[in-house]
């Protein structure tokens, strides 16, 4: 037996066949009944009857049309239109008052919007991803080679500091670039902070103080996405700690609650005044540049990467939450999750 293939009708050709058959049928019974009855009892009467009924159908019809297949014909040429306009669609509803209504078709519609913008985002964030990838394969070996020599050279001139920086960056780097995987634990990215600070103490010595704060020795264990924690120390230090006059802190607590992992990262730097901070809140809450004016050249940018890269793995109820006051320093939350099985 042969299978004829479904016709891809639109809604709004359905509902003129619907329309068409329905006057068919009933243009049908009627011709019927008027077969039927015999010509001497076709009273006046009976025409007024028969017309009455005819039009009851018709208006009844109509308004079942208007009540729910014209809001579902807008409803599909809305949702037609989504991805094709540039501008927000919405649905115009005759009807606000049904099941079918402006609220409940727009709200689909920002759920539908929103889906392909998260999709869009992981696809950009996927790119860049891969992007990085090819630029670490450009033969990474020789870089390191080249830091050993110099820290050779630098340990025969006996000239300690230099071999100190010279082998935490090639630290940092064999951490980050050779890395094959995505991932690292709590340790590694702890490891990645503390050679960060040894090179910036040869810049800015007696400047600052590094205190960790981990109250659950299983935090070590726990894997992340690559540089999490290193980024948000550097934007500590050189966005708070380097225009502080003075001495300054730099703190990281970890601690699991029932849900989470939480760290922090505390500098009593600076701070952010009040633009920068509300702009900083609001990028990082639709994972956007800070659109502001005056603030320094990547400002945030670091956080902003962090936070995404936290929402691709993990979902929009992870990522990082920000809490400045100008003059007295910045607090970075980032949260993820306890059961982590990435």
């Amino acid at each position: 037996m042969t299978v004829m293939p479904e016709k891809n009708w639109s809604l709004g050709k359905r509902a003129w066949l619907v329309i068409l058959l329905d006057i068919t049928v009933v243009c049908a019974i009627f011709y019927m009944l008027v077969r039927a009855q015999p010509v001497e009892h076709r009273s006046s009467r009976w025409w007024v009857l028969a017309f009455s009924f005819l039009c009851a159908h018709f208006a009844l019809f109509y308004i079942i049309l208007r009540i729910t297949l014209i809001p579902l014909l807008n409803l599909e040429k809305t949702v037609r239109s989504i991805g094709t306009q540039a501008n927000d669609s919405r649905a115009k509803m005759l009807d606000t008052s049904g099941e079918i209504g402006t609220t409940g078709t727009n709200g689909l519609i920002n759920v539908v919007k929103n889906a392909l913008y998260n999709e869009y985002t992981s696809q950009i964030l996927k790119s860049q991803a891969e992007m990085s990838a090819l630029q670490s394969q450009i033969n990474p070996h020789f870089l390191y080679n080249t830091l050993d020599t110099i820290r050779s050279h630098a340990l025969t001139q006996r000239s300690i500091e230099i071999a100190e920086m010279t082998e935490s960056l090639a630290t940092l780097f064999r951490n980050n670039v050779s890395s094959t995987d995505n991932m690292a634990t709590f340790a590694v990215e702890l490891d990645n902070v503390e050679n960060y600070l040894i090179i910036q103490r040869y810049r800015f010595p007696e400047k600052f103080t590094f205190i960790k704060q981990i109250e659950d020795d299983d935090i070590y264990d726990y894997k992340m996405p690559v540089l999490t924690i290193q980024p948000l120390v550097e934007n500590a230090i050189h966005h708070g700690l380097e225009l502080k006059s003075g001495h300054g802190t730099v703190t990281i607590r970890a601690f699991f609650t029932q849900d989470t992992l939480t760290i922090y990262v505390i500098d009593d730097g600076i701070g952010m005044d009040s633009d920068r901070f509300k702009a900083l809140e609001i990028a990082l809450a639709e994972n956007k540049t800070p659109q502001i004016q005056n603030i320094r050249k990547n400002s945030g940018i670091a956080m902003i990467n962090v936070n995404q890269r936290i929402k691709f793995f993990y979902g929009s109820n992870y990522g990082l939450r920000v809490y400045s006051t100008y003059g007295v320093g910045t607090t970075i939350e980032i949260r993820l999750p306890k059961a982590n099985d990435t």
